[in-house]
């Protein structure tokens, strides 16, 4: 909005040809000191002036004025007489802006000095007289720009730009607190249930049901990889709800059968079974009560041959978990005939991956991370 400028000027007075005035010539030197201001800044028309552009400047002029008059007549006017004149000096610069650096101007100004020993044509006033004067300027050029900013001073956008970086540093700031507002929310949810929020939940994908500790932890007091009561509940079902309860339903709905056919169907339809860890092919401790049935039934039937059939969950490739799957069928075999199983009653396959159970729950991939039985 505000400047300051320092100007040097030469200049050479004399009448215009048409003038009737009697001929003379005054060399001046001069300097100013000048402020400037940048109206259509200053009065927020920026956009409206576009392009253009009008600047006022005043202040003080100092000339050094030499006199060039000398009439045939033997009156030399002064002739190379100099004197220095103090003044004041008001103006309007009008721009117009051709390229970000390139301008081209016009200045108008009125110079007033209050201390002027000479006249304009050589002439001079009584030494102990002091003469005003007064010069009317009119100028035309292009005007350059030499500082390292892309634009015109006149016409670059500073405070904008430091507002626009403001702007930026807020809009930054507002974002991130959106962020962390949006993040707070997610750990103020509770996804798996279980009574502790996700931010302190270290383990947030914990069975239903299932009870867990202050930081979300299903319980595992003995350490083995199976919460206590899925242990429970596996034991329990493998050993009263799918062999007692069931032989009892078995039974009753199928009056014609004996224990020993109700048993085989039992197994075969996969009432007890053996269970695994993620990709482990040791069975759980849970699970030595299905081995210890399988075996208790192949003691009591010698002359019957049991398939140990390896199945996986999803997690892995088809290859590796087919793999795994027969790993897991040879670990329990190998626990049958340690306990004193004949090894030609026993045989493996693999099953591969079992997709029944949802990608997503932790729960119901421990289902299918196990080993069934066949009776011949």
């Amino acid at each position: 909005k505000f400047g300051f400028k320092v100007a040097l000027n030469s200049q050479e007075l004399r009448p215009t040809l048409n003038n009737k005035s009697l001929p003379f010539k005054m060399q001046q030197y001069g300097m100013s000191f000048e402020g400037v201001v940048n109206v259509g800044r200053l009065l927020d028309l920026e956009k409206v002036f576009g392009r253009f552009g009008i600047l006022f400047h005043s202040g003080l002029k100092f000339d050094h004025m030499i006199s060039k008059t000398y009439n045939k007549v033997g009156d030399d006017q002064n002739y190379n007489e100099d004197a220095n004149n103090f003044g004041l000096v008001i103006g309007l610069s009008p721009q117009f802006r051709i390229t970000n650096k390139l301008t081209a101007q016009f200045d108008f100004y009125v110079q007033n000095n209050y201390r002027q020993k000479l006249n304009w044509d050589g002439s001079s006033a009584s030494k102990t007289n002091n003469m005003s004067g007064q010069l009317i300027c009119a100028s035309f050029g292009l005007n350059l720009a030499l500082g390292k900013h892309k634009t015109h001073s006149d016409w670059a956008v500073i405070e904008p730009e430091v507002l626009q970086l403001k702007n930026d540093s807020l809009t930054k700031r507002i974002a991130s607190l959106e962020k962390s507002f949006e993040q707070i929310q997610v750990q103020m949810n509770d996804t798996d249930r279980d009574g502790v929020l996700d931010f302190l939940d270290q383990e947030n994908n914990s069975v239903t049901g299932v009870s867990v500790d202050t930081k979300g932890v299903m319980i595992d007091a003995n350490k083995n990889g199976t919460p206590d009561e899925l242990e429970r509940n596996a034991t329990t079902n493998a050993t009263q709800s799918n062999v007692e309860k069931n032989i009892a339903t078995i039974a009753k709905s199928n009056p014609s059968l004996n224990h020993e056919e109700i048993v085989k169907s039992l197994i075969n339809d996969g009432y007890i079974a053996v269970y695994f860890e993620v990709n482990k092919a040791t069975p759980t401790n849970v699970s030595s009560e299905g081995i210890d049935y399988i075996k208790t039934y192949l003691k009591n039937n010698p002359d019957a041959i049991v398939t140990i059939i390896g199945h996986c969950d999803s997690t892995g490739t088809a290859q590796l978990n087919d793999k795994l799957a027969k790993e897991r069928a040879k670990s329990v075999q190998n626990i049958l005939i340690d306990s004193g199983i004949n090894k030609s009653q026993l045989k493996i396959m693999s099953e591969g991956e079992d997709q029944s159970a949802n990608e997503d729950s932790n729960g119901a991939k421990k289902l299918v991370r196990r080993v069934t039985f066949k009776v011949y």
